[in-house]
């Protein structure tokens, strides 16, 4: 999603495609950005869309001492972890959505979880550091990668001569993308400007 937001703060970006007129949450002005990218010539086949599964799809998978590690986390973070199920039934649903669309294809990729302690509070007394430290959960996508480059691998290997669009900012991709073209397929990589905040 940072990767359509930078394209969005782009200020060659059409202002149909900008805050306040563009949600990132409605599936259907999203794909309206996606095939903007279209001559009005191409036709498209596909638009794969790759995400990792929501925190709530993925939470009763841990186990053990992640568990453990888990429930104190809820427990020393309730608004955090509420804010994260509210924000994964809204991912749900734009996914679910998504799916739905005609010529897309949603690749769902897992999520890690990884515990940290991080500190809530730092005040200095007489020269002494006071910490308390507070479970943070951190998430992590898994497989995007791998499934972006299989579904790749497979186009060129399989389909006619093509053209692939790709929006990431993840250079990972050049020798996916290198043997694509290898093959005589058009390869574009969405030309995306970071803007530091």
């Amino acid at each position: 999603m940072s990767v359509l937001k930078a394209i969005q703060n782009n200020p060659n970006t059409d202002e149909c495609f900008k805050l306040p007129h563009f949600d990132f949450n409605n599936p259907d002005q999203l794909l309206v950005l996606i095939r903007s990218f279209l001559e009005l010539e191409e036709e498209l086949k596909r638009i794969y869309f790759y995400v990792s599964e929501p925190f709530t799809e993925a939470e009763p998978r841990i186990r053990g001492n992640k568990n453990e590690e888990l429930e104190e986390y809820k427990e020393k973070n309730p608004k955090d972890y509420e804010e994260r199920v509210r924000t994964s039934g809204i991912i749900q649903s734009f996914n679910h959505v998504i799916a739905q669309q005609n010529q897309v294809k949603l690749r769902v990729g897992r999520v890690r979880f990884m515990f940290k302690d991080m500190p809530k509070d730092q005040r200095v007394h007489g020269g002494l550091e006071a910490k308390i430290f507070i479970p943070h959960l951190e998430l992590r996508q898994k497989q995007i990668d791998a499934l972006l480059a299989h579904d790749i691998t497979k186009l060129y290997c399989t389909k006619p001569l093509g053209c692939v669009v790709l929006f990431s900012k993840d250079t990972d991709f050049g020798p996916v993308l290198e043997a694509a073209w290898e093959k005589g397929f058009e390869v574009f990589i969405a030309n995306i400007l970071h803007r530091q905040h």
